[in-house]
């Protein structure tokens, strides 16, 4: 089967500003978690240095012992009610209201309320115009509901996508990079379609030569293809 990345968050490991702690992610001892946490705790989607309120830890999600935590750190629900008053406020950035929407999202999903999850998405579109960061997530949100086809065109869309050299918030390239097309790599296999998936495949490898999941998939889509295996 297709794989994606996977994180791991050992020892000894800085988990940086801008990163978000998923649900069921096990922090083990001696992990220095930074300030300002916000976005996806995922090192091959960017640790950014947004410039939220305190770091979120989603439910279920384990500490262990000697685990550092700067103060404002926000649980749960109250992650959700921060952000909800961040929006309710008439001044303020656009790019503030436009994350708040994205790790709203995240943070609804964390909870398994999907509905308010992809709503608040969409919400995002309200201030400007629809970000990588968003449209990854919608895409997700059908990939996980095996609905590739919407999934599918929701990730063509961020390929489409550029940063916008602009803005002042922090940028996660991976959103228009790698990641949306190793997630149509997803979609077109389960679609049936092994040599748009392998193609996409091979623009994921252009940015992750190494990466053990997209080498993974070449190596099935190769064989599915009766390509000739090669190691470039």
């Amino acid at each position: 089967m297709i794989v994606e990345p996977a994180t791991a968050i050992g020892k000894r490991v800085t988990i940086q500003t801008g990163s978000y702690i998923t649900a069921n992610m096990i922090i083990e001892d001696e992990v220095f978690i930074g300030p300002c946490c916000s976005s996806s705790n995922d090192k091959y989607m960017g640790m950014g240095n947004y410039p939220h309120k305190g770091p979120m830890i989603k439910r279920g999600a384990k500490i262990g012992n000697n685990a550092t935590l700067l103060p404002g750190i926000t649980i749960g629900e109250k992650a959700i009610e921060s952000y909800q008053n961040n929006l309710a406020l008439e001044e303020g950035w656009i790019e503030d209201k436009i994350y708040a929407c994205i790790f709203m999202a995240d943070c609804y999903r964390s909870l398994g309320d999907f509905p308010n999850e992809l709503t608040s998405l969409l919400k995002s579109f309200q201030y400007a115009k629809p970000k990588a960061e968003a449209i990854c997530r919608i895409g997700y949100h059908f990939l996980r509901k095996k609905d590739y086809k919407t999934a599918a065109a929701w990730f063509e869309f961020a390929t489409r996508l550029t940063i916008d050299s602009d803005q002042w918030s922090f940028s996660y390239p991976a959103y228009h990079t790698w990641y949306p097309h190793l997630q149509l790599c997803i979609c077109h296999y389960y679609l049936g379609d092994y040599q748009k998936a392998y193609e996409h495949n091979e623009e994921a490898r252009k940015y992750r030569p190494e990466d053990n999941s997209v080498l993974h998939n070449k190596r099935l889509l190769e064989s599915k293809l009766g390509i000739l295996a090669t190691n470039q």
